[in-house]
């Protein structure tokens, strides 16, 4: 059942989306039999709303934007609907900017003179003293740069933040590299497509997207097929298909040539994942020589069990030598952990146990107030 509050915007916008639900923890679909019903969300029975924040990516940064997604999909639905010539018309990608602008500006507003949702968040100190995290602080000059961002002065003239921690730990015998999340959602492909794509899976099913090869290269209009679980990146999916992932992970040996092996064959399903460039690739395969045969399993075990909700907010530094690695995360001095690295940090002291360090680039007078 729905709530009545939401009957206009349903039955206006969204017809096609009344007769039916869909479970997030294994989606299945299911019908909807008693349809608008009075006073079931939490709103309309008096209660406080559920906060229900949105992850944070590219376009979706702000708290504004993260919690209040469904009122801003349903009043840009209202408001592109009052256009000259809607429905039906054809709006400009420059109008519906500006429309989802103002829209966004709105709820800003209305937040700061009456928030509905809070935006009490764990806050990032709690996380890395709770995880015991190492923190490297180190004072040098930051140079803010016309376009955005800022460089370090370092030994070497103005350098990324990220490079400025690698000339830190070169210096002390280590080799770095710069990964994130992207090398890993290649391994992830690379080594699972096969259990992913299994043809024996009754919930498998083909899809088509967009090819992200064209998408990069500006062409529009190419469409690739492919077959993916109902449930794919869900955690119902690693309940349901348990058996088979062990069953799978017996074929994850030691060897070099499995990775190149099954490269060709996971394009499909890399595609759809958006690990498809050759420069992801090449870290991927230095990644998988880093982490050896044992902690690749812990990966993609890690991944398997909560896709969408674990490939985020990986590091962005794998520093190593030939008796250990570890991870590393890379702040200037105002920039905080967001939501998805704070739950990785977590995530990495609770499940994945792999070496992690925060590398904090501060200010030298902030650091030297802090010492007096």
């Amino acid at each position: 059942m729905m709530c009545a509050c939401d009957r206009e915007i349903g039955e206006r916008y969204l017809p096609h989306q009344l007769a039916s639900g869909r479970d997030y923890e294994n989606r299945q679909t299911f019908k909807v039999t008693h349809g608008f019903q009075p006073a079931i969300c939490n709103e309309c029975r008096g209660l406080p709303p559920a906060n229900t924040p949105l992850a944070a990516i590219h376009r979706r940064t702000s708290k504004i934007a993260r919690y209040y997604w469904r009122e801003i999909a349903f009043e840009l639905m209202r408001r592109l609907d009052e256009l000259p010539g809607a429905p039906g018309g054809k709006i400009s990608k420059e109008k519906r900017k500006e429309v989802e602008q103002a829209v966004h500006a709105d709820f800003r507003a209305r937040h700061e003179q009456n928030p509905k949702y809070s935006f009490l968040e764990r806050p990032q100190s709690e996380v890395l003293a709770t995880t015991k995290t190492e923190i490297i602080s180190i004072a040098a000059p930051h140079v803010p740069q016309p376009t955005g961002g800022i460089l370090i002065e370092g030994s070497t003239g103005l350098v990324t933040p990220e490079r400025f921690a690698e000339q830190y730990f070169e210096a002390r015998g280590y080799e770095c590299m710069q990964c994130e999340s992207r090398p890993f959602h290649v391994l992830f492909g690379i080594y699972m497509y096969l259990l992913v794509q299994d043809p024996a899976d009754p919930r498998n099913r083909m899809v088509m997207f967009g090819s992200r090869t064209a998408y990069d290269q500006k062409i529009n209009g190419v469409e690739i097929w492919t077959s993916l679980p109902e449930d794919f990146g869900a955690p119902g999916y690693y309940k349901r298909r348990r058996k088979a992932i062990a069953r799978h992970f017996m074929l994850i040996d030691d060897s070099d040539w499995l990775f190149d092996y099954w490269l060709g064959d996971s394009e499909r399903l890399r595609e759809y994942l958006w690990a498809h460039q050759p420069a992801d690739v090449a870290a991927a395969r230095r990644v998988r020589m880093i982490l050896g045969p044992e902690n690749l399993r812990k990966v993609l075990l890690y991944l398997i069990r909560h896709y969408w909700g674990h490939y985020l907010g990986w590091p962005d530094l794998l520093v190593y030598r030939p008796d250990e690695f570890f991870f590393v995360e890379v702040k200037s001095s105002k920039d905080k952990l967001s939501e998805d690295q704070k739950r990785w940090i977590v995530d990495n002291h609770e499940c994945l146990h792999f070496g992690f360090k925060l590398f904090k680039i501060t200010t030298p007078s902030k650091q030297a107030a802090a010492k007096a």
